[in-house]
């Protein structure tokens, strides 16, 4: 089954099962043929007890994903070591070499309590290499934060 274009609606239109079947099952069926779970997911990173900001830092997938890969679902996690009044803390991933204004993040900040444990799923674009791109951006005002982030790739999504 192959990817059709959706049609233009045209306002008065009687709307068919075939429209729809076309349009939204048949699509959404194409699309979710072209992910591939991973059984079992290990971390493709792990940064421990991190107390200063990590610029953008390129994560190579190649060793669970394929050749063809265009996208993936990540797994963000980050645990509170210690964290202090006025500290934040975020995780980001972003496609590789791109420079978006806004990208997937798990944000901490104060309101947490030591040890407390984050997650967030999100999308991401990845590049020919199969390289994705991720920031732990640090702003420690008490003097005491400590954050362990993990990046798990979950599933990946195929060209064609």
């Amino acid at each position: 089954m192959a990817w059709v274009a959706p049609r233009t609606w045209v306002v008065g239109e009687l709307v068919t099962a075939a429209m729809m079947n076309q349009d939204i099952r048949d699509n959404s069926t194409f699309l979710n043929s072209r992910w591939n779970w991973i059984a079992a997911p290990a971390a493709q990173m792990t940064d421990s007890s991190r107390d200063v900001t990590l610029d953008w830092t390129d994560l190579d997938l190649t060793s669970v994903t394929s050749a063809t890969t265009v996208m993936v679902y990540l797994e963000l996690y980050m645990r509170t070591g210690t964290i202090g009044a006025g500290d934040t803390a975020y995780l980001g991933v972003r496609k590789n070499g791109e420079t978006p204004g806004g990208y997937p993040r798990l944000s901490v900040s104060d309101y947490a309590a030591n040890n407390d444990l984050f997650y967030a799923h999100v999308l991401c674009g990845c590049d020919a290499d199969e390289i994705v791109e991720y920031t732990i951006n640090i702003v420690d005002s008490s003097g005491t934060i400590s954050i362990t982030t993990v990046i798990r790739t979950l599933a990946y999504m195929e060209a064609g």
